[in-house]
């Protein structure tokens, strides 16, 4: 989770500080606010949210290389888990998919999920949990953010064929958009500038560009 993240969009409930007892506002306590936990979770395919890891604070998902449902575990394990934490509490809870595919998460028994929209690979989703009533509990997503990745590569000097290059890098996935930009100039400059000629997910992509340009040029990965 380390790392620059590009927002996608964010709530207005901003960082609300622990309270002492209930207020307008639910109460929240220190598990996922102050010393988060983060839980792998790496199946391939659909797979479980944890009660643990929902109330450690974090999930950290990998395995899966296409599109996947992940469902949180049930209300009462939630407060199970949630140990002498009272009615009306919340916390802040994240999911990151640091997979290369679309992850779609869904409400176990009890949950209401609210405003789950599907999770893009690279991406991390920041939820207020909160513990609303006897064998219920809320999820509601308040902040989305990618994590971009980038790198460098050399025109026409290796990889491919003809005057094309191969970038190894396996964060790409089939719904990147990848930003170019000259680093270094060697050669001719093509006056077009690279392209990105095809993508691989979990693997990399090629670029084209004209022939006699050997500049260096930096990428961006984001989503």
């Amino acid at each position: 989770m380390a790392g620059l993240a590009y927002p996608l969009f964010s709530s207005t409930i901003g960082d609300i500080p622990l309270a002492a007892q209930n207020t307008a506002f639910p109460t929240f306590f220190p598990t996922g606010t102050t010393n988060p936990k983060s839980t792998a979770l790496t199946t391939v395919g659909a797979g479980t949210i944890t009660a643990a890891a929902i109330v450690a604070g974090v999930t950290l998902r990998s395995g899966s290389t296409s599109a996947f449902t992940d469902t949180t575990d049930t209300a009462a394990n939630i407060i199970a888990a949630a140990i002498g934490v009272p009615i009306g509490a919340s916390w802040t809870y994240y999911y990151v998919n640091n997979t290369v595919a679309l992850a779609t998460l869904a409400a176990g028994s009890g949950v209401t999920l609210t405003g789950a929209v599907p999770v893009p690979p690279n991406t991390s989703a920041t939820f207020i949990v909160t513990y609303t009533g006897a064998g219920a509990v809320s999820i509601v997503l308040v902040d989305m953010s990618y994590f971009p990745h980038s790198g460098t590569f050399q025109a026409n000097t290796t990889g491919g064929t003809g005057n094309a290059v191969t970038v190894a890098n396996a964060a790409v996935t089939a719904t990147s958009i990848i930003d170019i930009t000259l680093k270094t100039v060697g050669g001719t400059v093509s006056p077009n500038g690279p392209y990105i000629n095809t993508i691989t997910p979990g693997t990399g992509f090629t670029v084209v560009n004209t022939a006699g340009d050997t500049s260096t040029y930096s990428y961006t990965i984001v989503g």
